[in-house]
This record gives C-alpha cells, structure tokens and sequence, in this order.
C-alpha cells in the first residue's frame, strides 16, 4: 500500500515551493526500520524539531495536508513508505506542506560488534531540496555518545549547506546534473558532516547525493487504488482506470494531463523544410528540323518534352490546421530544384545529317497541394508521424519560336505517403523529419508536337522518370489552440 500513498500524491495538490515556503524547513516523520527503534524514531524526530527551530521556520506534520481518497495523514505515509525510497515520499510530503526543504530519517538499530547483546541506533538522514527534486545531503549517523551533540551536527549541516549556497568558491567538481548553487550546498554539507564526525569522535558515513526518481506505477497497482472508499483518484482527476497509470508517470498535473488530450485541435500550425532526393524533377527536351532543300523552309518540324529521374534540393512550406487532438490538415507549397537537357537539331533535305549539340541548365519547379498528418502520443513530446498528401507538380515549359511550336510545362499528380517523428522541445516549437515515396498518379509527364513529314527518324521520349523519394526535415510553430473543448479520457 504505500506505493499507492505516493501515486495519490501525483493529483493531490503536490507542486513547487511558493515564495514563502523559501525559509520553511518540514521535519518528516522518522521511519523505524525495526520493531526496536520505534519508540526511538519518535523521540528523535521530537528532539530534531526542537534544535532546528533556531535555524528555520520549522513545520510539523500535522500541517501536511492529507491524502485522499482515505485523507491519510502524512506520518501514516511516511511510515508506510518502502525504505529505499525514503526520501521520495519526503519530497512528496515537502510538497503538499508547501516548503523548500525537509530533513528526514529512518532509524535502524545496529548491534555492536564486540559485544552483540548491545547496541545503537543509526540514523540514515537525508535533506531534501524540494524545488530541485533532489537529496541536498545523505549520511548515515551512529547514536554514540552525546545525543544532543549529534543532533547539533544535523543542525548545523542544514545551516552550512544553506549558507554555503552563498558562497561558491570551487567549481570543478561541477557536473551537467549539477548546478553551482548545487554544488556549494553539497561541498558545504560534506565540510559540516566532516566536523560533526571529529566532534563526536565516530565515523559518520556520508554517501552521494542524487536527484530523487519517483517509482513507476503498474497495473497491478490500480487493484489497491480501487480498494478504499470512496472515488477512486483517476475519477477525482477526471481521468479513465486505464489511463491513469501513464497520467501518475508523468511527472505532469492533472490539469497539464487535460490539457494535452486536445492534442493539435484547433492549433494552427506553420511549418517550414528543406529536403533532398532523388525523383522526377529533371526535363528532357529533343527537337528536329527538316528544311526543303529547293527554299530552306521547314517541312518538317518533331520535337517533345518529358519528365526524367534527377536529383534535388527543395523546401517547402505548410500551413495546418488541427482538426482532431492527433489529426493535422494542411496546404503545401514547395519548391524543386532540376537540371534541363536540350538538344535541338536541323538538317537540310538531301543533304548529310549533322548531330546537333545537348546544352544543360538548371531550372526550379514548383508544386502546391493538401497533406493530412496524423500526430498519436498527444501526451508524449517525441511521436512517430505518418503524412499522406497529393500535391501537383508543374515543370518548366517552352515557349513558341522561329522554328518550333510552344511546349506548355508537363505536370503530374504525385501521391505522398511520408512516415517520420517530432520532437517538441518546447510548447509551440517542434523538430520534425518525414521519408518516403512520391508515386505519380496523374499528370501529363510529356509534351509533343509533330508538324510535316520528311524526317528518317522522329525524336521520341525516353520514359525514364521513376518514383520519386525524399527526406525531409524542419521546424514547425504552433499557435493556439484557438479554442478548447472538454474531450473523452482515452
């Protein structure tokens, strides 16, 4: 049961320190690790109050609000807590009492080596930096001797390790998980617990400070979730029994959980991408002439325009609509970069053919069109994505002159079917990469014209334009939602 206690804390009102918790100092409870401390465990959490009254604004546990369903106090929740994750029922604790730090223990008695039908009480004490998340000290303190000295020492390691935040003189032990504030509070303690050491003339273990994971909830939890009175937590969160194990793991309100099952409806979403691939976004463009040999004047003119295989560069621009919490609608425009081959030959009649010269230069295409994305995961800031759109493509015609007939641009119809992932690294900013094939379903991929007659042989085209495939990759920025609406848990 008390892995449950910790996921009733999840929508129980649990949040950062306010402002004014900034000087609050919670002792929690002191859990007994064994029939023979508990009567200590009590005395000792008394004692510890008392001697940090004079460093803090010291809150009892009575003011911790209680849990529900069953408004469980937050002593039965700590004693009932799993001992290896002491301090993450602390911490839960610190935040429903609304306050920067807590100190806490649990006691353990420990026989004495020499003489085994005697003994001492171990404190296992642990701070804990609420706002961060993290366990600010953790040492393991042995109840020999003077009793009030020891608890001296764990005072005075609260006030050097908050003081020490102010003074940061040594930064290279700093670490990426580590802020400076951070690490003079742990150096600051680590001096303190080394002086209480000499002062009660005992080793005092003090162990790594860590950030503090919450435990994950499973299915097989939710049987003792529904076993009290009352409404079960997921319905107080306004959320479904299946749902509510994915909610508790979150890390996330129950008001930020609500608000992301709107997903992209009705968010606005403008979205930009370069790409690259292969495809049909090259021309290929061969033209003969044959002149009369009695008045040079053209007898027969043959010629056509087709779309081949190339590679390109492109971007593309977009701009969505969210229609459902994980359907986008949207209109495309974009851009291809091509190479175009021209070969233009004339040849009088009756006289020996001479091969004309190919020319290639580049050109840039353009194609618009509609793409629907389906976005699952609406809780998840990294997704898998699937796009499926049709766009019209346009190619680069040719215009009429002396010797041959305008060409009008050839087209095509192309279906996208894009598979990719986002990752959202902030509210309405968004990375994205799509991949995939560009079939053609319509279109006019060729343009001829064959005037006359006369020529040995009529150019013709040579098919080669092939599936197009891209890879793509962006940045999207969603505005909105544009309104809200009271969605289904799911």
């Amino acid at each position: 049961m008390a892995w449950v206690w910790m996921w009733i804390a999840a929508v129980s009102g649990a949040q950062e320190p306010s402002p004014a918790a900034a000087e609050r100092l919670l002792v929690a409870t002191f859990q007994p690790l064994d029939t023979a401390s508990e009567a200590e465990a009590t005395r000792i959490t008394s004692a510890l109050a008392l001697r940090l009254q004079g460093h803090a604004t010291v809150v009892p546990m009575r003011e911790v609000p209680p849990f529900p369903p069953l408004d469980t106090d937050g002593e039965t929740y700590l004693l009932a807590c799993p001992p290896d994750n002491y301090s993450g029922c602390a911490l839960v604790v610190g935040q429903r009492a609304d306050v920067r730090w807590v100190v806490g223990a649990t006691v353990r008695y420990a026989p004495d080596e020499f003489d085994p039908s005697t003994g001492h009480s171990v404190l296992d004490v642990t701070f804990v930096d609420v706002a961060g998340a993290r366990e600010a000290a953790r040492f393991a303190l042995p109840m020999l001797g003077d009793e009030g000295v020891a608890l001296d020492g764990v005072a005075r390691v609260y006030a050097d390790m908050v003081a020490g935040a102010l003074d940061l003189t040594d930064q290279r032990d700093l670490s990426p998980d580590e802020t400076p504030e951070e690490i003079a509070r742990r150096e600051a303690a680590a001096r303190s617990v080394g002086e209480l050491e000499q002062r009660l003339g005992t080793a005092v273990r003090s162990e790594d400070v860590r950030r503090i994971d919450p435990p994950k909830l499973t299915r097989a939890d939710l049987a003792d979730l529904s076993d009290g009175e009352g409404m079960p937590p997921w319905e107080r969160a306004g959320l479904t029994e299946r749902e509510y194990p994915r909610f508790a793991n979150s890390g996330r309100t129950a008001d930020e959980w609500r608000s992301e099952r709107q997903g992209r409806l009705g968010e606005i979403s403008v979205r930009g991408a370069v790409a690259g691939g292969g495809g049909p976004w090259s021309q290929n463009h061969e033209a003969k002439l044959l002149r009369g040999s009695a008045d040079l004047q053209p007898i027969h003119t043959a010629q056509f325009l087709e779309v081949v295989r190339g590679g390109s560069g492109a971007f593309e621009a977009e701009l969505g609509f969210g229609v459902a919490p994980w359907v986008e609608v949207s209109l495309v425009a974009g851009m291809h970069t091509g190479r175009a081959t021209i070969l233009r030959d004339e040849d009088v009649e009756d006289q020996a053919a001479i091969p004309g010269t190919a020319t290639t230069s580049a050109i840039s295409t353009y194609h618009y069109g509609v793409r629907a994305r389906v976005l699952p995961f609406v809780h998840a800031s990294a997704r898998p994505t699937m796009a499926i759109g049709a766009v019209w493509w346009t190619g680069s015609g040719l215009p009429q002159s002396d010797s041959f007939p305008r060409l009008d641009a050839p087209t095509q119809l192309l279906l996208q079917l894009l598979p990719g992932a986002e990752a959202s690294p902030s509210r309405h900013v968004t990375l994205f990469a799509h991949t995939g094939p560009q079939p053609r379903i319509g279109g006019t991929r060729e343009r001829s014209t064959n005037v006359g007659s006369g020529l040995d042989a009529v150019p013709q085209p040579i098919g080669a334009s092939g599936i197009g495939w891209t890879l793509d990759a962006g940045v999207q920025l969603r505005v909105g939602p544009l309104f809200r609406t009271q969605l289904g848990a799911h």
